[in-house]
């Protein structure tokens, strides 16, 4: 008797995951494994834009500075 109440028994599984056959187990394991890449591209575009716009502030700062430089130089020798 405990033997077919043990099978009968329901199995606790995760709540996504309650009503799905068996056999697609991998299936949702191998979409979360899909996730977590895309998850990890995302990231990794997100950090290159970051250094792609620290660069161009870098470059603009630069080149106002310069900019600026020179036309203090010209004023003083014009004046």
């Amino acid at each position: 008797m405990a033997i077919f109440l043990k099978r009968t028994a329901p199995i606790k599984r995760h709540w996504l995951i309650q009503n799905v056959h068996p056999n697609a187990l991998p299936i949702e394991r191998e979409r979360e494994r899909e996730r977590e890449r895309e998850r990890e591209k995302a990231a990794a575009t997100a950090a290159a834009v970051v250094v792609e716009v620290e660069v161009v502030v870098i470059v603009v700062v630069v080149v106002v500075v310069v900019v600026v430089v020179v036309v203090v130089v010209v004023v003083v020798v014009v004046v």
